[in-house]
């Protein structure tokens, strides 16, 4: 049973090290992420927009990207 759970955690460690949390922003970082990686040639309301479509909510006050810039 021992060999088991250290063979188990192997993998869970392993597996976050090969799949990392990805990085989370508040609202308005992820809003000005977004903007700077277009060079500014979104207008905020477009931006908005696509931040809805291409982020998700991870908690409370914290989203993620759930695509490329």
């Amino acid at each position: 049973a021992e060999k088991i759970r250290v063979a188990i955690n192997a993998a869970l460690a392993l597996e976050e090290k090969i799949n990392p949390a990805p990085p989370t922003y508040d609202y308005f970082d992820a809003l000005d992420r977004l903007r700077k990686a277009t060079s500014g040639s979104l207008s905020e309301e477009s931006a908005k927009i696509l931040l809805l479509r291409g982020s998700r909510q991870v908690d409370e006050e914290k989203f993620c990207f759930t695509r490329d810039l």
